[in-house]
Parts: C-alpha cells; structure tokens; sequence
C-alpha cells in the first residue's frame, strides 16, 4: 500500500491483522458503560436574530441502562466530526479510493501503544477520522515541522518560520487555521503519509452536558445545548452540529455518564442558583425533582440571563408556574440586550440583590451552585458575590476567606464548561 511514511512508532496496514492486545481507552470521568440511545424528541428553544439555536432534545433509556443520578449529574457524549469535512480532507490527502478500505493499526513502541488508545485496532480511514481523531485541534510546533517536510517552496518555508522555537507568528497562525481542512487549503502543496497525520492528531474528546430532566423519570434524560459557532472560521462546534443533526433525523448517540461533581442537594438551607443561558440546564433538574416530589415552599432563588425576553428565555412558562406553585421562592432574570442604559448581566442583578444574598448565604448558611461558560462569568461572579460582602459589613480579606470556606464546604460550587 502506496502513502505510508515508515516513519515514527504508528504504523497502518491494509493486508494484515492485528496479533496483540489494545489498550482500553480510559475516558474523562467515566462511570459507567458506553450506551447508544435513540434522540426521539428534539424542538427548537430559541427565535429570530441575534440568539444561538439553542435545541431541547430527549434521549430514550431503554431498561438496560440502569443508573443513579441526582440533580446536577452530566453525561458525557461521543461525538462524530462532520462527514463532508472529513471526506474533504481524505480526498485532499490523496486517499480518496482507500476511505472504505479495512485497515489495521499497531504501535511499534510498547510503551507508548496507551497514546495511541483512541485508535481501534481495525477500521477504515473514514471511520477513524469522523469517530477518533480531532481535527480541529490547533497545531504544536512539532506537527508543523514534521508537515514542512512534506511541502515545497513557499509552503515549507512558512511552515518551518511557524515551527521555529522564536516564532512570532505561530499563535496568531493557530487561532486563524484551527482545523485539518482549513490547513491543508492554505497549504496545498503539503501532502503528508496518513501515519504521519494521525500520529500526530489528537483523540477526538467525548463533550460535557447537564442533564435538565429530574432522575426520577427514568425512561429518558433531557438534554439542552447552543449551536457553538466559531468566529475565527464559522465553523459550528463539532458535537453541536453532530447533535443537531443526528436530533433532526431522530438518530442514535453514544455516551456515558460521569462520575459526580455538582450535585445539588435537596436541603432545607437556602439554595441559590445561577445559570445564565443553557447554563440553566442543572437547575431544572433540580426544580423538576422539587416538584416531582411536591416540596413547595422551598427556599430557591435562581438568577437567570439571556439576551431578550420573547427570543431567548428558555422555559419561561415553566420557571414562572414554578414560581407560582412555591416550587421556587424568586426568579430575578437579566435581559442583556433590552436596557438602553447598557447590557444588564445577572452579575448587575446579584449586586442589586446584595443584602437578601448576605441574609440566605451568610446569615442562613445557604449554598449557591454556579453553571455557565468558564471563559468570563465565573469570575465575574465571585467578583459580585465579594461585592455582596462586603457592603454588608465584611473587609475585602475576611470575604474571600469566607468565599474560600465556602468552597471548601461543598456550600459554594461551580460547574463550568467550555
């Protein structure tokens, strides 16, 4: 077979067997098989412009899969890369009339075979580029060397000024070409082995959702999630377009569930909870087993955020028959698209809630639970809460101390995502 480099420990075959062992591959957190589910239900959350596709699906749990969670568990999923693109990049590379071929993958150092885990031990190209690699992770600068030499002219001189241990160009170069296809566009005269590429790819990682339905429906789970769209090359994320798709045509997904971080407790104490967008998604959870288990009354206080009232303000319905029935005590919502006097944030919300805060938090010894993305808010929120303290009396030490308490007591926890 023609393309192969015989170079490095990765080796790929399409006449012969495998004789040894693979290694298992050990995923994030794992805590319990890997099941495939039919996606029997999907709606659209969200409308007009200006809004993410934010997209409610329901997984169905078949009697097999048996297993206990709480409020705030997550599911890890196995996502696919987008088939066009993986076709596109295999006929780029040359490989166009091998795709569907059977092809089988050694490592020739036994104390490395565990790196190359992600990778089965028999397959097809296609299938190990749409199923086990990423390709839209961003280069190291050894994968640019080793590619400068298999380019010519402009293309190798580039690629061996970005590889460069003082080059000043490479972050500026990875953020702009953060896949495989938009690299190998730029760069047309690169034509490397396909051993070379796939030593060098990433395992394509399984992608973190809170399940939004209570665990005491046990024939399925509820998942929400925003179309991820990126800005530098607009392409959509890989496991939200993966999951718009498959929801559309009512296909089947693989996952596992993950072992415990943010449960949320059904307690007596005050509960205070802050989720902006599909951060919200645990906190229905949670609210859907209060319910369920007709506990009104309760002393939970949720701060929410979207961008306006009538496109994006998920479950609104719901939340405020939640309100009305007692299942929630206060809903406080910030529409950061609708004030004239700038964005309101729920960070604005929190400072204007400040001694009600101090009184459940500090005075009640409540607990706050905080999802959302982990690039901005989590900060932001820690920031508004010492705020809180603050004002109310405490110095600027003795809050963080007490904050870091806090953490420390399971009583303030965060659950971020990317």
């Amino acid at each position: 077979m023609v393309f192969l480099s015989n170079e490095g420990i990765l080796r790929i075959s399409f006449n012969e067997s495998i004789k040894y062992d693979k290694p298992n591959r050990i995923y994030p957190f794992e805590n319990s098989p890997i099941y495939e589910s039919i996606i029997t239900d999907c709606a659209k959350l969200t409308k007009g412009d200006d809004v993410k596709d934010i997209y409610e699906i329901m997984i169905s749990l078949s009697e097999e899969i048996k297993h206990d969670s709480e409020p705030g568990d997550t599911i890890a999923i196995l996502p696919k890369n987008n088939e066009k693109e993986i076709d596109e990049i295999l006929e780029i590379l040359g490989y166009k009339d091998y795709v569907n071929d059977d092809c089988y993958f050694y490592v020739l150092n036994e104390k490395k075979r565990k790196l190359f885990a992600h990778l089965p031990l028999k397959s097809t190209l296609r299938n190990v580029f749409l199923e086990n690699v990423d390709v839209r992770s961003p280069f190291k600068k050894t994968f640019l060397k080793k590619l400068s030499d298999y380019s010519t002219s402009n293309d190798k001189k580039l690629l061996e000024d970005l590889s460069s241990p003082k080059s000043e160009n490479y972050l500026n170069f990875v953020e702009e070409n953060n896949s495989l296809l938009c690299f190998l566009k730029k760069f047309s005269s690169c034509k490397p082995p396909i051993d070379v590429i796939l030593e060098n790819l990433h395992p394509l990682q399984p992608r973190i959702y809170s399940i939004a339905s209570s665990p005491l429906i046990k024939n399925q789970l509820k998942l929400i999630f925003s179309v991820i769209i990126n800005e530098n090359s607009h392409l959509k994320g890989v496991c939200s377009s993966y999951l718009e798709k498959t929801a559309l045509i009512n296909g089947s997904i693989k996952f596992y569930f993950r072992k415990p971080s943010f449960r949320i407790q059904l307690q007596t104490n005050p509960v205070i909870m802050i989720g902006p967008g599909t951060g919200l998604a645990p906190f229905l959870s949670f609210l859907e087993t209060l319910n369920l288990k007709n506990i009104e009354n309760s002393d939970c206080w949720l701060f929410y955020g979207c961008r306006y009232n009538n496109r994006d303000f998920l479950y609104e319905a719901k939340l405020k028959k939640y309100l009305n029935d007692g299942v929630l005590k206060k809903l406080s919502v910030a529409f950061s698209r609708e004030s004239k006097k700038g964005k309101i944030y729920v960070t604005h919300l929190i400072g204007n809630e400040s001694d009600l805060i101090f009184n459940k938090f500090v005075e009640q010894n409540g607990s706050i639970y905080v999802c959302g993305d982990a690039k901005n808010m989590f900060k932001d929120v820690q920031e508004a809460l010492l705020g809180c303290l603050v004002g109310n009396g405490m110095g600027l030490e003795e809050a963080e101390r007490f904050l870091e308490g806090k953490i420390k007591e399971m009583k303030y926890i965060e659950d971020k995502w990317v």
